[in-house]
């Protein structure tokens, strides 16, 4: 086989929004409409069900980012370990716990976003577009 071809292992980048990608519903997918929704202070008039929804989007954000940050940290230290010496491939099983982890944090959070997406009416949704400069 070719180098470089192949390889089992993924490598690791990350840009200024890396933490708001995901598949997410339009406009959502663009980071600065999420990243408005959840940081700035628009008067977007939502309902009391929206403002828990957003509650708990904001939470669920914020959750994710430290699990994330964490589960770096812990998958540095496995893959050091499995590389060195895992023989009874515990490293290897906690690794993959860790993935799952980190793919259940990630599709909780893509779900509020969509619920959050649903929720919003055309006119809560125009004066979004319009705070991040989307003019329809």
């Amino acid at each position: 086989m070719i180098s470089g071809f192949g390889a089992s292992y993924a490598t690791a980048h990350a840009h200024a929004h890396s933490s708001l990608e995901g598949n997410f519903p339009i406009p959502f997918n663009l980071p600065n409409v999420l990243s408005t929704l959840l940081f700035s202070d628009l008067d977007l008039n939502l309902d009391t069900k929206q403002k828990d929804i957003l509650e708990n989007l904001r939470f669920s954000h914020q959750a994710r980012s430290k699990m994330l940050e964490k589960i770096s940290i812990k998958e540095q230290e496995l893959m050091q370990l499995m590389l060195t010496n895992d023989p009874d491939g515990k490293a290897r099983k906690e690794h993959e716990d860790l993935q799952f982890d980190k793919f259940q944090g990630s599709e909780t959070f893509i779900d509020l976003v969509n619920v959050m997406a649903d929720l919003l009416t055309r006119e809560q949704n125009e004066k979004l577009l319009n705070a991040v400069g989307i003019k329809l």
